[in-house]
């Protein structure tokens, strides 16, 4: 596939296959290009993007690179609630907003920590492949509450290169 061969919006012929997602089936330009579906993970059905840059240069390698970090969900699913953790002693931060949010305003008590840690749960990830240096991002993780008891969602972004971290604002 050449670059002329994109047009914007097309649905980009392949005739690879994830592991986890299936069938990949590429949708955009010679911009990027992106796919919708849905995997198993940790026993969730978690929603999953994937975001290419260079839809012209996809190809088994960047399909690899989708298996390996969906096979790496557990452990990004273990440091994102560490960075979450971590920065529920940063002020403003958004895990620190949701844990306000969810805790009780009436109570004089400070919100139980431990559950609300236990009751976050991710409900989508977007695995950005092939950025090169133009885009380090390479995982985005999004956490709600489980139980819904208190909006806003939780990202945490996974650069190549650097600790992941909690986007401070709440989606």
């Amino acid at each position: 596939m050449t670059h002329d061969d994109i047009s914007p919006w097309t649905t980009i012929p392949t005739s690879l296959e994830s592991r986890h997602l299936g069938p990949m089936k590429l949708v955009g330009g010679v911009g990027g290009a992106v796919m919708e579906g849905r995997a198993e993970l940790d026993g969730r059905d978690l929603p999953v993007r994937i975001e290419i840059d260079h839809p012209t240069r996809f190809d088994e390698r960047v399909v690899g690179a989708i298996d390996f970090a969906l096979d790496g969900f557990h452990r990004t699913d273990e440091l994102s609630r560490q960075v979450i953790q971590e920065s529920l002693t940063h002020r403003e931060s958004a895990p620190l907003k949701l844990l306000e949010r969810w805790g009780d305003p009436a109570s004089d008590e400070e919100p139980d920590v431990e559950e609300f840690l236990r009751l976050l749960a991710p409900i989508a990830t977007t695995i950005l492949p092939d950025g090169g240096r133009e885009n380090l991002e390479r995982v985005q993780m999004v956490y709600a509450l489980s139980d819904a008891s208190a909006p806003g969602r939780i990202t945490v972004r996974f650069r190549q290169g650097s600790w992941p971290e909690a986007d401070p604002r709440l989606s």
